[in-house]
Formats: C-alpha cells, structure tokens, sequence
C-alpha cells in the first residue's frame, strides 16, 4: 500500500548530559488507516500490516559519564473498540421497516516502552573517540481492533403474535504488528572523511498473529452461524530473523561561502540491507502471504549551513534519502484441498522509499 505522512519532532536539551525528545507520525489524509485482508488468498501481509496510523515517540536521554549515554523512552498507537445497535423491526411480507441504528466508538492506547545505550570508546583512549558502540531494545506493539454488531430482530405478523432474536457479530483483528527488536551496532570514522556503520537486528517476528477479521455470529438462542472453521485464524508460524544492515557516508570538506554564507557541510550516503523473510513456506500452509526475502539500497545527501547574517542563530540541516526494495522472486504453489480460488503465485518486485528531513540546532 501507499503511504505519505509527516514526522515532526523535537529535542529539548537540559543542561549538557539531559535531554528530551518528542516525536510524532501524522498520516496524510486520515488519523488511522487498517486493511483486514482475507488471510486465504494471496496478500503481501507484511506490506500491508506497516503502521499508517498516528504514532508518538517520547524519550530521556542521560550522558552521567562522558563517553556514556543511555535513554529510555516509549511508543505508542491507538486502539479501536466500537459497538454497533441495530433494532429491525420485519413485516408479514418480510419487508424491513427503518432500523434504530446506534454506534459508540472507543480509542484506547497501546504503549511499548524502548531502551538504548551508547559507548563511546573516548571513555578510555582519547585515540578512540572516533568509535562509538551502540545497542537497543524495542517491545513489540500492535493495534487491535474490535467491532461488536448487535441487531434485535423482530418480525410482526397481522395476527399480533411477533417473534423476536438478538443476533451478534464480534469482528476483532490484530493490525500493524510490530515485532520486539534487539539490535547491537558499532561505527567508526576514518580520517574525519569516511563513516562506517554495521549493526544486526534481532527480531521477535515468532510472536505475530495473523492479522485477519476473526468473526464470530451467534443468535439469542445460543445456536452459531456460518462456518465454525473459519471463525478463527490459523496459526502464522513466523519465524524470527537475523537481519544485518551496512551503511557509509562521505563527508566533503567544508565550503566557506561570501558575504551570506558562514560555511555549508556536504554528506553522501550509502547503505545495503538484508531482511530475512519470517513467512514460512505457505505450499502447505491455510494461508496465503506473499513474502520474500529483501535487499534494501539506500542512496542519501546531507546538507548543513549557517548564514553569517544571524537569520539563522545556528545551523540548519537538509537530508535526502531514496530507498529501493528488492524481492527476490519467491513462488507458491498452493495444494489442491487449499481454500483460496488461486493455485499458485510469486511474491516479487521493487519498492521504492523516498524522504526529506529538515532540521535545526538551537
């Protein structure tokens, strides 16, 4: 699915070892978009469970040694919860009248709590400042969504007798699952022109549900509707996965500009990932998600300046980034006794991801 959104943020320093950050996600175009895919047929589940929703950052960060610094913080999303009344009443000849319809909808609040620390090897060696080892923990969120349907309904024949039944719907799906994360990296800069960063990502994808409307219907009698053996989703079986992530960036020599220009630092980037699919092989599987393994190429420009007219009181920074996913082609050919209409399909293509940032010190 296609995604546009703003993330707009802010770090508040408290003296020189305390800070504060504030960040948020702003979808463009709506608060909360979910999609509750049909888990037999064929879809790309982990494209469409990325979070298009409102999300806030909120972190501490403490440096109590020079060289040290660790933060804590956390994530949160919104949940859904919204209970639907129907009142039909039915004639002799089967004709509804109008239905009563009332709806009452609740947002609550999913919150993951994050963590991180990062070594500096100045602590030690003076010659070492230039590496720095860093490490981090992310719990694992999602956004479940509940929808309760009840419909009174009443059917009146002419000789007054009437026959009355409560049937209830309860749609719940898990949406936007984002797994617990540990990741470890480390980077150095050579001769104040070149950084090399590495890290390995860790990731928990072993604790996914399938994302999928769960639907149960019963009526006032205690009988149930429609087919019991889809009233559940199967199983995922995700596994978790190893992911290792390699990025360099060049740092230009600074340019030193006229009469408005106080100078301009120029960066280019580059970086290469590879994410190890967590769907299983799906031939045997109920269902049907479409996922490969992914090579990630990232090209990026970075830009900061400061004018010598103070309409700035510090410097200002311009960072481009283009990213493009690649799938390498994964086919799945379904059994016979399988309950999507589809017999086979290959999970392929390229992803493109674009973004600016602009940011300023102060």
């Amino acid at each position: 699915p296609n995604s546009h959104g703003f993330n707009l943020g802010v770090v508040i320093p408290f003296g020189k070892r305390v800070a504060f950050g504030f960040s948020m996600f702003l979808p463009v175009g709506y608060v909360s978009s979910l999609s509750m895919g049909n888990v037999y047929e064929p879809n790309y589940v982990i494209y469409e469970n990325t979070t298009n929703t409102v999300s806030v950052l909120t972190g501490l960060s403490i440096e109590p040694v020079q060289g040290f610094s660790f933060g804590i913080g956390a994530r949160s999303l919104g949940d859904l919860t919204s209970t639907v009344y129907s009142n039909t009443t039915f004639g002799e000849e089967g004709n509804p009248n109008e239905p009563n319809i009332q709806m009452t909808s609740q947002v609550g609040q999913k919150i993951a709590p994050i963590a991180g620390a990062l070594l500096n090897f100045i602590a030690f060696s003076n010659s070492l400042k230039d590496l720095k080892l860093g490490m981090s923990y992310r719990h694992e969120i999602d956004i479940n969504t509940d929808v309760t349907l009840n419909n009174d309904v009443t059917t009146a024949f002419d000789s007054g007798i009437s026959l009355e039944n409560t049937y209830q719907l309860n749609l719940s799906s898990s949406l936007n699952f984002v797994p617990t994360e540990y990741t470890l990296g480390v980077s150095y800069i050579f001769a104040d022109k070149v950084l090399a960063s590495m890290d390995v990502n860790y990731a928990l994808w072993s604790h996914f549900i399938s994302p999928g409307a769960y639907v149960e219907v019963a009526d006032s009698s205690g009988g149930s509707l429609g087919e019991p053996s889809l009233t559940e989703n199967p199983a995922a079986y995700f596994s978790d996965t190893i992911n290792p992530k390699f990025g360099l960036e060049y740092r230009f020599n600074r340019i030193h500009g006229g009469t408005t220009l106080d100078y301009l630092d120029i960066a280019m980037r580059g970086g290469y990932a590879f994410l190890k699919s967590p769907v299983p092989n799906q031939d045997e599987e109920a269902t049907y998600f479409l996922d490969s393994d992914k090579n990630i190429f990232s090209l990026g420009l970075g830009f900061k300046f400061k004018d010598k007219k103070d309409i700035l009181k510090d410097s200002l920074s311009v960072d481009l980034h283009i990213q493009l996913h690649q799938l390498i082609p994964n086919y799945i050919e379904k059994s016979t006794d399988s309950l999507s209409d589809s017999s086979g399909s290959t999970s392929e293509g390229l992803i493109l991801n674009t973004g600016a940032t602009i940011s300023y010190n102060y």
